[in-house]
């Protein structure tokens, strides 16, 4: 069975194929490829994983609020970034510290048992 469906689609601005970004600035549209060009930054809501909620900003407001901090969202949206950043840098500290700390126990371990 063949159906006909009419449905609207944003279109991007920047290169017209079909959009799914949209400025939460400026309401410009992207789509994915323009995105993928650095043309658009996404941010997450969380930490942990993307949510309804996630933002998205043109590379010219990205840039201009990036330099304002003047709009509280945007600035919230960063603040989670920041963080996530920070805990994958302490985590990837954490894990070479680990690497040293059980290597220097299998070295004592491997003494201890050579010695009996």
């Amino acid at each position: 069975m063949k159906k006909e469906i009419n449905h609207t689609v944003n279109i991007c601005d920047l290169c017209s194929q079909v959009s799914y970004y949209n400025c939460s600035n400026c309401n410009v549209d992207m789509c994915h490829d323009c995105v993928k060009h650095h043309h658009g930054k996404s941010y997450n809501s969380s930490l942990y994983f993307s949510t309804a909620q996630d933002g998205f900003y043109c590379k010219k407001c990205d840039d201009m609020l990036s330099k304002s901090k003047s709009d509280k969202l945007y600035n919230a949206y960063k603040d989670i970034q920041n963080l996530k950043l920070e805990m994958l840098e302490f985590d990837k500290c954490a894990k070479n510290k680990a690497k040293i700390l059980e290597a220097n126990l299998l070295n004592l371990y491997k003494k201890l048992i050579n010695s009996i």
